[in-house]
């Protein structure tokens, strides 16, 4: 057994030549990816989430695909700790972006398919690490390579292997897999309902529409929480359709909110 709380090395990592743009939907200002192959099989559909440390599939795809258990991780999200089975694939493609011999946790999807119901899985940054690529919300689509602007750079620091960029709320964890903002609370409250995420449900309560500063900029989230955490670390989630676009670099360990492309 091992606790899952940072990225594994990458052995081989490949983006082609063919056109790197690719379409994606967005749910709720969430991106979901329609072209993944796993192991030169698919095309699956999978949620494309930043702050989830790993890869997840769903366990009746995996018995299809011939996927084995080989470990059992101990998984540790906002909502908790959960010990979870996990095997190893020879490769995930999502478009023309290739990584070979990735970790995927085996799963039930059920929380994951309130928020998309068609999705079989949830691509991580154990692949989306592997990656720079601008994530476009207006223009629904994602784009891999490197970028030429002259927009300003937001340097980030790795939180379980995950980005977390500093705001006036604190250090809070980018994430695509939620369209709220998340902000954690060591105050225990009645819960007035049940925030539901990729990893499950957490009681919360309704949020004031907290003045969201990034660099001296201002942001707007739709939708704000309050909680207190079962696990994790900083200080919230910031949902990354705060941006209509943003550039991710996890060579240099920087965001570009809203960059101008050249």
């Amino acid at each position: 057994m091992r606790t899952l709380t940072a990225l594994t090395v990458l052995n081989i990592i490949a983006v082609l030549n063919a056109e790197p743009a690719m379409k994606i939907r967005v749910i709720e200002g969430r991106p979901v990816a329609g072209n993944v192959y796993i192991n030169g099989r698919g095309p699956y559909t999978f949620l494309l989430d930043i702050a989830a440390q790993t890869n997840h599939i769903d366990e009746r795809l995996a018995g299809k695909l011939g996927l084995q258990r080989t470990a059992r991780l101990e998984v540790v999200t906002i909502s908790g700790t959960r010990m979870i089975s996990a095997g190893q694939v020879d490769e995930i493609r999502l478009g023309e972006a290739a990584a070979k011999h990735q970790e995927m946790i085996f799963g039930d999807m059920s929380a994951v398919r309130q928020l998309v119901p068609e999705a079989d899985g949830v691509l991580g940054q154990e692949f989306l690490g592997k990656f720079d690529y601008l994530l476009d919300f207006r223009a629904r689509r994602i784009v891999f390579g490197p970028i030429s602007t002259a927009s300003p750079r937001i340097q980030v620091r790795k939180l379980h292997g995950c980005m977390a960029v500093f705001s006036n709320l604190g250090d809070l964890l980018l994430d695509s897999g939620t369209d709220t903002l998340i902000v954690f609370s060591n105050k225990e409250e009645s819960a007035a309902f049940q925030l539901v995420t990729s990893t499950g449900a957490i009681a919360a309560n309704t949020g004031r529409r907290s003045r969201l500063m990034i660099d001296g900029v201002a942001y707007s989230a739709a939708k704000s929480v309050t909680m207190v955490p079962r696990g994790g670390q900083g200080n919230g989630l910031l949902p990354m359709a705060v941006f209509q676009s943003v550039y991710i670099s996890n060579s240099g360990n920087y965001i570009i909110p809203n960059p101008t492309v050249d």
